[in-house]
């Protein structure tokens, strides 16, 4: 089961650097199992396609990435 506020970033793969990871690194509150995992450059490409065909199905979870915020407590 996903943790209700991290579902929109359920699959998203972001580079290291990216500023994402200042907000959204694992773990986010209580009882979050969130992960993360390393992935070759190939491996984060098939990901970020995966992701990109899921934001195109459903629009409104760009909107809800833009908004969500992690439980930190």
């Amino acid at each position: 089961m996903i943790y209700f506020r991290c579902c929109p970033m359920d699959g998203m793969a972001a580079p290291i650097d990216d500023p994402i990871w200042q907000r959204w690194y694992p773990t986010n509150g209580y009882r979050c199992r969130c992960s993360v995992i390393s992935l070759s450059e190939n491996r984060a490409d098939k990901y970020r396609k995966r992701d990109a065909d899921k934001l195109r199905e459903n629009p409104d979870l760009a909107r809800q990435r833009m908004t969500a915020e992690p439980d930190k407590g």
